[in-house]
């Protein structure tokens, strides 16, 4: 028998009131920011779950809950200070996925881009004829091959993150820039015995701008993406104009790095066209289209072979070599290396080979021709995440080496952008311990 007592009739009553008032009754769902009925009395009452729950059951076995209206009025919970923040956040954090639905909705095609430039992009252009032909004379230093990659504009790094080791920023950048075009076009005028040559090789190997691929990219760079373009594009410009009076002729190869899509993720579709590079290249070509010294190629698979005085150099980032994996003993070689054999293997089925790698992405210099390997270091230098990972620490700077017809590439040079954290005192060679 269910015997009725003060707090089961005082628990109908709670019940029967804030039904009237429009929360939620039993046995039905309870709605978003509604509360139920159950709990009202439960908090009115001071009773604990099971007991408002017990007394309630109680109360419907007698026949004493009323029957909800059939419209109900949604009633708003009173907001605490916590709750205003939580709706907050929750708003805002709807807000920034429907802006980033808007942008991945908005990404640019090949065809927009080239419509946006005046299909400076969609034309391919062969390298001039030069590039194939070898100077007889073996004691001429080559053709120069000058490789820029990873300068990551935008991205800013903290010195005291890195022990003082390195930093970088827009003022840090523009420094870095002038000097190695300065120590680029004296290393191969002065540094050389005879420095005559057909032309030169401008490789741009992508990863030129930050990119916001990453949360703390957003949060910390001293630019956005678009920015960086354009602050790229015109040092280039005022590069190139260096280059092409000292060089005569200049081919550029164009490859997009990792850093520069426009994706959330990596697309196969368009990869190297989808690309803050690409627009970069594009704008470049048609700042020298009608300038018959300089040759732009641009792929749109994102590598190409081009023909150095005799040696084939396939141009790419290096971010697609089809490997992963590393370590801390061998560092990059391990990757690069399988890469390395994974992309030959690759080429030669589609009727194409080559005789060396010329990338950058791993913000090391490698030198390894003979292997098939050159690899370039980086204009922004160690950073937060090589010193999280334990990479060893190289200095900021960009490779130039010599393509030779009979010897292939050699003279390497690496382009310092940054000096060393100790200055050698001794003038000569010194003991150590010596008095």
């Amino acid at each position: 028998m269910t015997v009725l007592n003060d707090e089961s009739l005082k628990a109908a009553d709670l019940y029967n009131q804030a039904v009237a008032d429009g929360y939620s009754p039993l046995g039905t769902i309870t709605q978003k920011n509604l509360r139920s009925a159950s709990s009202i009395v439960g908090e009115l009452g001071g009773w604990t779950h099971q007991s408002t729950k017990r007394r309630l059951l109680i109360a419907h076995s007698l026949g004493l809950l009323n029957k909800p209206p059939k419209v109900t009025k949604p009633v708003q919970e009173k907001h605490t200070p916590d709750r205003h923040r939580e709706q907050a956040l929750q708003q805002e954090n709807q807000r920034l996925k429907r802006l980033l639905t808007q942008v991945d909705a908005s990404v640019l095609t090949t065809r927009r881009i080239a419509e946006v430039l005046g299909n400076a992009s969609s034309t391919t252009i062969p390298p001039p004829d030069w590039l194939f032909t070898s100077d007889s004379k073996d004691e001429g230093p080559g053709i120069p091959v000058i490789q820029w990659c990873d300068w990551h504009i935008g991205e800013t790094v903290f010195s005291d993150q890195v022990k003082g080791y390195n930093e970088f920023n827009e003022e840090v950048a523009d420094a870095r820039i002038k000097r190695v075009l300065e120590r680029t076009l004296h290393i191969a005028f002065n540094h050389v015995k005879t420095p005559q040559y057909q032309g030169a090789v401008l490789s741009l190997g992508g990863d030129f701008v930050s990119g916001w691929l990453h949360d703390e990219l957003v949060a910390t760079d001293w630019c956005p993406p678009t920015v960086a373009i354009s602050w790229c594009v015109s040092r280039m410009r005022r590069c190139i104009d260096e280059l092409i009076k000292a060089f005569k002729r200049l081919v550029i190869v164009c490859v997009p790095g990792n850093h520069g899509r426009i994706t959330r993720k990596p697309w196969a579709k368009h990869a190297a066209t989808a690309s803050y590079d690409h627009v970069i290249y594009a704008m470049l070509a048609e700042i020298f289209r009608d300038d018959k010294r300089i040759t732009f190629v641009i792929p749109h698979d994102g590598e190409v072979v081009v023909q150095v005085s005799g040696t084939r150099i396939l141009f790419m980032h290096g971010h697609e070599l089809g490997v992963k994996g590393g370590d801390g003993i061998i560092g990059c070689l391990g990757p690069i290396m399988r890469g390395a054999m994974k992309i030959g293997s690759q080429q030669r089925s589609m009727g194409y080979d080559f005789d060396v790698i010329c990338m950058g992405h791993f913000h090391q210099e490698v030198w390894l021709p003979r292997r098939g390997i050159i690899v370039g270091p980086t204009l922004k230098g160690y950073d937060e995440y090589a010193r999280r990972e334990r990479f060893r620490a190289e200095r900021a700077g960009q490779l130039m080496f010599f393509v030779h017809p009979k010897w292939g590439p050699n003279n390497e040079f690496v382009i310092y952008a940054q000096d060393p954290l100790v200055n050698n005192t001794v003038p000569f060679v010194a003991l150590q311990g010596a008095a």
